[in-house]
């Protein structure tokens, strides 16, 4: 390689790993690492919808689609390529968690396979396919907080707020998904294990009521800034309004198991939330 290329070289590696290019990335990395937290509990949910047939069609391709993005983003995430042509995982840190991610995929995937497969699935196969649901979530959130702490790292182009904010509304997602599964899991379980269901419910909705209000309407004394422009507002009031319904409904879960008619209606208002809610994402990372 010649002087004069080396020195072309050099210029498009400085030019396109410019401030505001890499303070993109790394808000979409943030995004994307967030998204597959939401698509392990989307999986179990439609599996849990699936046993209890419950518009089985509808949640076999909702499955499958997940299960393909879950692939295609990790993947996104540490080779590059995909339709955000991101640059190729270089962190140790971050592609040792995509290891390990990989690692808890294939095993989660066989046992997707086998349940689907299986002519019945219960409550104590849901359960354990839940549980391996939540070590991916577990494994995927760690990859988000590596991608965050590089916006508070010296010499950072993405503000840590910024940061922040793409993290816990994207986490929005995931709970939202969370729930519908809680809430499938508190309808197929018998009596006791009906109970720790429910609980697990209520937690995971404290949890997401707590920060759409704070999304919606700042809390400085959290760490949340009051909406920072109007469509955000706009989009934050609206998951707002949407979600005090739909907390009612899941209050009832205590009292009585929702019928295969609410359940389906409950995975549609989920999966229409689901739109807003992605969309704030894109909007706090296009800041």
């Amino acid at each position: 390689m010649s002087a004069v290329t080396r020195f072309v070289f050099a210029l498009f590696i400085a030019l396109t790993c410019s401030p505001v290019f890499a303070s993109e990335h790394l808000a979409l990395k943030i995004d994307i690492a967030g998204r597959q937290r939401m698509l392990t509990q989307r999986m179990v949910r439609s599996a849990c919808f699936i046993a209890m047939e419950v518009d089985v069609k509808a949640h076999q391709k909702l499955l499958e689609d997940s299960a393909a993005l879950f692939v295609s983003s990790l993947s996104e995430l540490k080779t590059s390529g995909g339709f955000n042509h991101l640059e190729p995982a270089t962190d140790p840190n971050i592609l040792l968690q995509i290891g390990l991610i990989e690692s808890l995929w294939d095993p989660f995937d066989q046992q997707i396979s086998e349940q689907l497969n299986a002519r019945r699935i219960g409550f104590e196969q849901l359960s354990r396919l839940s549980d391996a649901g939540e070590r991916l979530l577990k494994a995927s959130n760690d990859l988000v907080l590596l991608f965050e702490r590089e916006a508070n790292a010296v010499g950072a182009h993405l503000d840590p707020q910024q940061a922040k904010l793409v993290n816990l509304s994207g986490r929005q997602r995931m709970l939202l998904q969370r729930m519908g599964k809680q809430t499938c899991l508190a309808s197929i379980s018998s009596s006791g294990e009906e109970n720790e269901a429910f609980l697990a419910l209520q937690e995971t909705s404290q949890m997401f009521h707590s920060t759409a209000f704070n999304l919606t309407f700042g809390a400085p004394d959290a760490g949340f800034p009051p909406s920072p422009n109007d469509h955000i507002l706009e989009v934050n009031a609206t998951i707002w309004q949407h979600w005090a319904v739909m907390d009612a409904i899941l209050q009832g879960v205590g009292e009585k198991a929702l019928t295969e008619k609410e359940l389906q209606e409950l995975s549609w208002d989920i999966e229409a939330m689901y739109v807003d809610l992605d969309a704030v994402v894109k909007l706090y990372a296009d800041l």
